[in-house]
């Protein structure tokens, strides 16, 4: 896919891989459209900032009318945003973050993808990218609802591979391995941090399949560790 003037449209944008991946987008001639509950601390040029706050349905309605108005198409979708809390074990999870993690790692993801596949070109070149983890393919002690709802994603994307079979509209899975962001830092400390792959060599890879730099077949889920795509899971026959 060439990528310029390709409107591209990416939660939870405004920090850590989101953030990356507009930049890297945007160098190459794309019209980016980020919206996140925080304003970025900067805006490019050709990038375009809405307050969205994903677990909330109407918010992700209004937001997808208002690029239908205003652009007209979505020729790429990613669905970057996530929620992740404090290190606990399953027992010690209340019900307030249980519904976080739901809302915001799923539904939102679920609701975002909905919306926005009426403004998709299915005749065109296409993408769905939905940003999963690592702990969806090898779930994490401490982070059971996490580890669970990023598994949710994956099986939602490889779905809805299957049903779009026919058309030019690929979704794909990627799982990133440890990635340096502040949420990775809070997480695991700031050493922890230092030690995993960068946004910038995950929003790489990232923007080489969708330029068909590296073929991907539609489905797939991605391994991506320390910078390089470690495995390639072909979704599963009908």
């Amino acid at each position: 896919m060439n990528l310029k003037n390709k409107i591209i449209v990416i939660t939870g944008g405004s920090t850590g891989l989101g953030n990356k991946l507009a930049e890297l987008f945007i160098k190459s001639g794309s019209k980016v459209v980020i919206c996140s509950r925080k304003k970025p601390k900067n805006l490019l040029n050709n990038q375009t900032w809405k307050k969205v706050d994903i677990s909330k349905q109407d918010e992700i309605k209004k937001f997808t009318n208002w690029i239908k108005k205003e652009y007209g198409k979505i020729d790429i979708l990613i669905n970057n945003a996530g929620f992740v809390g404090e290190l606990k074990t399953l027992d010690k999870i209340n019900d307030v973050e249980l519904e976080e993690y739901i809302k915001i790692n799923f539904i939102g993801t679920f609701l975002m993808t909905k919306y926005s596949l009426g403004l998709i070109d299915k005749h065109n070149e296409s993408w769905i990218i939905n940003i999963s983890s690592q702990a969806a393919k090898k779930p994490v002690p401490n982070l059971s609802i996490y580890s669970a709802t990023k598994s949710a994603v994956t099986s939602m994307t490889q779905a809805l591979a299957k049903e779009l079979e026919g058309t030019k509209l690929n979704c794909i899975t990627i799982c990133p391995a440890g990635i340096n962001t502040n949420m990775r830092k809070k997480l695991f400390g700031k050493d922890d941090a230092l030690k995993q792959q960068s946004t910038k060599s995950v929003g790489d890879l990232i923007k080489q399949i969708v330029e068909s730099t590296i073929k991907i077949q539609n489905g797939s889920v991605i391994l991506i560790k320390q910078g390089k795509i470690e495995n390639i899971e072909i979704s599963p026959n009908k």
